[in-house]
This record gives structure tokens, sequence and C-alpha cells, in this order.
């Protein structure tokens, strides 16, 4: 059984990374469908999946320290290169339907 985690290892880790796990299953409103999901339904996908969403939430929240640091640091050149670095998945997905 696949790990449901996979599908959203873009959206969780995305920033600064050159290789989505699964770009074609990328979402940018998948934290918004969790927030208005089922806590019955998904707290047995969390307990299933722990140590891939452990491993996703460490790479995640290493992310955000790194562009928190750019901002605090007033490193916007970096920012915006790094913004320009992700967003190489437009290209990715262009023309999966």
């Amino acid at each position: 059984r696949p790990c449901r985690a996979q599908r959203c290892r873009w959206c969780l880790c995305g920033f600064g990374s050159r290789t989505p796990r699964d770009p074609a299953a990328h979402s940018g409103c998948g934290t918004v469908r969790l927030a208005k999901s089922s806590p019955a339904m998904w707290t047995p996908i969390f307990k299933e999946n722990k140590e891939n969403i452990l491993e996703t939430l460490e790479e995640y929240i290493q992310n955000l320290e790194s562009f928190k640091q750019l901002m605090e640091a007033d490193n916007f050149e970096e920012v915006f290169q790094t913004m320009e670095n992700t967003n190489h998945i437009k290209t990715i997905l262009k023309g999966i339907q």
C-alpha cells in the first residue's frame, strides 16, 4: 500500500528543493483541505505513515527556518533566487493534466 504522505511531498518540502517527489500530485490547497477534513479520517493515515510524515515535517521546518533566516538578514536577493529556483515546478507541471 503506497504511503499517502508521498502525494504531499512537494507541498511540504518544495521550498528550495529541485526535485519534488511527486510533482503530478502537487496541490497548492492541500493544507486547506486537510484543515477542513475529518480527524477520524486523517489520524489513522498519520499513524500508518508516521515515519514519512515526520521526515517530511522535518524538511518543511528546516525550509521555513532557512527562509526566516534570509528574511531576518534582509537578504531579499537570496529570497528572490530561492523562490525563482523553487518556481521551476511550473515547467514540470506544464502539460500534465
